[in-house]
């Protein structure tokens, strides 16, 4: 695949998982907004994507005048083309050095305009560009170790957090308020408002989004930046330190705890939902998954198999000079090549014998071993329990078998319940990083199932949705199922609010998790990108 068509597939891919990712929150955030509208919560604001525009003018309290911009995007332009060049041609200096344009210089320039425009302190822009870097670059060295052959995806993920840390320096005038306190709690501050500190006065700032009309309700509804995702705002929904907010008209808190737990159940409900008719609608277009073909449908990148030489297309004839005929033939042959040693268990290498376009070629494969899990034959009988599995790194092409509706919407409902039997089935953070992912894992999934067609975007969508849904029910504040259980813990205190000092410490430690998750599986995008073989099964129609 050449250049030109790699990036062609990253552009769909891209545009596939924006579309679908914007569909599948503003479900999520429908449902949250019908249930506080049906317990008469007034909502303030229905928002797709995150992040607004700065609209107001700070031209005219600058010290001393801004130079150009252009000079600015020139640099960007010229980091990209080196990027683009180095990787390209597999030149890691021209590749690393296009980085060190795009994920420091540009960066670092633009916070420097940033704290001369919001007259910030001194380096505080540039800062966090470079707190954002070395998290970034930090977290992938630790997780997938320091080598030149992962210099340009350390390179990627500072990149990456240098302008994660750019944009908390844009924003930074949304962390003083605008104006004093009014003293009355459901004056909630509009959104957007800020302010910068000039010579002492503040000066108020205001984002706005790209587009955004007022219903004749009162709900602004809105189009951001960034795309991702989007959000509901409901009235009052700010704790008070006097515990004000339940005196809020119309407030989220002025309704008892069973009415929050229904609006914050409201959302992943809608996902879970949403997801399961996805799925079934795929399942009715493509059929359900039966035995893989010998067909390699993708050769993961860095594997055992992409190092030998293997590539998407190719077809798998033989192993160790045995038949094969189907993927599972292939797989069955290489799972347990392996021996005991006194360092422990060591990969035995195989012979892969593989048809590309008319020519056969054999190639020695020496496999990755992976986690313990259970082995079942083709009729789905348990013939070994939990022992450690070796991978080439190849997921098969599956035959796609015609379901009937009835039988399509039980396989699609069984699609959550299988998700939390999987994620319970981890033992260790090995198994965790095999089976986990985060943005960078379905930006590569929604790439691969565009190139498919239709329906496995469909697949896809519904299964995005399932994991949307589950992932907010976790018991974390400020996920919804954080604060579902704040409002059951409440209903046991028949309706007391828990104290403000609990509440902060709640959010304080959940944002914490948070971020530790955020990174860890961030990382484990960035190894799983970089090569680091996963499963042999594609993520395809259920079986």
């Amino acid at each position: 695949m050449t250049p030109f068509e790699q990036l062609f597939n990253a552009l769909r891919g891209g545009v596939a998982f924006v579309l679908v990712l914007t569909v599948l929150v503003a479900v999520h955030e429908l449902g949250h907004f019908l249930a506080a509208r049906m317990y008469g919560m007034k909502v303030d604001a229905f928002a797709v994507f995150l992040g607004g525009v700065r609209k107001t003018d700070l031209r005219g309290h600058l010290l001393r005048p801004l130079g150009p911009k252009y000079p600015i995007w020139a640099t960007a332009g010229l980091g990209a083309a080196l990027f683009a060049f180095g990787t390209g041609t597999t030149n890691v200096t021209v590749a690393l050095l296009g980085l060190a344009v795009l994920g420091f210089a540009v960066p670092a320039w633009i916070a420097l305009r940033l704290e001369q425009l919001y007259h910030l302190p001194e380096l505080a822009g540039i800062r966090r560009v470079v707190i954002g870097a070395l998290i970034g670059g930090v977290a992938v060295t630790l997780t997938s170790g320091f080598s030149r052959g992962n210099l340009v995806v350390i390179g990627c993920a500072a990149t990456m957090g240098a302008w994660i840390g750019l944009l908390a320096a844009y924003y930074a005038p949304l962390m003083l308020r605008s104006g004093p306190p009014t003293g009355d709690p459901s004056a909630d501050e509009e959104m957007g408002h800020g302010a910068v500190l000039v010579e002492g006065q503040p000066v108020a700032v205001r984002f706005r989004p790209l587009w955004h009309k007022m219903t004749k309700s009162g709900v602004e509804l809105a189009v951001n930046v960034m795309p991702l995702g989007g959000f509901v705002k409901i009235h009052g929904a700010q704790p008070q330190d006097d515990g004000s907010e339940v005196n809020i008209e119309g407030g989220q808190f002025s309704k008892g705890p069973f009415a929050r737990f229904v609006v914050f159940a409201a959302g992943p409900i809608f996902s879970l939902v949403l997801g399961v008719l996805l799925v079934w609608v795929s399942l009715l277009g493509q059929g359900k998954q039966g035995p893989p073909t010998n067909v390699a449908l993708k050769v993961q990148a860095g594997s055992p198999a992409a190092k030998a030489g293997l590539k998407d297309g190719d077809t798998i004839v033989a192993v160790n000079g045995q038949k094969v005929n189907k993927g599972l033939d292939a797989t069955k042959l290489v799972r347990f090549s392996y021996a005991e040693s006194k360092d422990g268990l060591v990969a035995v290498p195989v012979e892969v014998t593989y048809l590309r376009g008319t020519a056969t070629q054999t190639v020695s494969i020496t496999p990755k071993i992976g986690p313990a899990e259970d082995v079942y034959d083709d009729d789905g009988k348990k013939v070994v329990d939990h022992k450690p599995y070796a991978r080439m790194g190849v997921m098969f092409k599956p035959t796609m078998v015609p379901v009937a509706p009835g039988e399509a919407l039980e396989l699609a409902m069984l699609q959550p319940i299988g998700a939390v039997i999987n994620l319970a089935k981890i033992r260790s953070a090995r198994e965790a990083s095999d089976n986990v992912g985060g943005i960078g894992t379905v930006a590569v999934a929604a790439t691969d199932s565009a190139r498919e067609g239709l329906w496995p975007v469909v697949q896809m969508a519904g299964m995005l949705s399932i994991s949307l849904g589950l992932m907010n029910l976790l018991p974390i504040v400020p996920l919804d199922g954080g604060q579902m259980a704040i409002a059951l813990v409440e209903m046991f205190r028949r309706g007391k609010r828990l104290s403000p000092a609990v509440q902060g410490l709640v959010t304080n430690v959940g944002v914490l998790l948070i971020l530790v998750l955020f990174v860890t599986v961030f990382s484990v995008d960035l190894r799983r990108i970089a090569g680091t073989p996963s499963n042999e099964t594609p993520m395809s129609a259920p079986k």
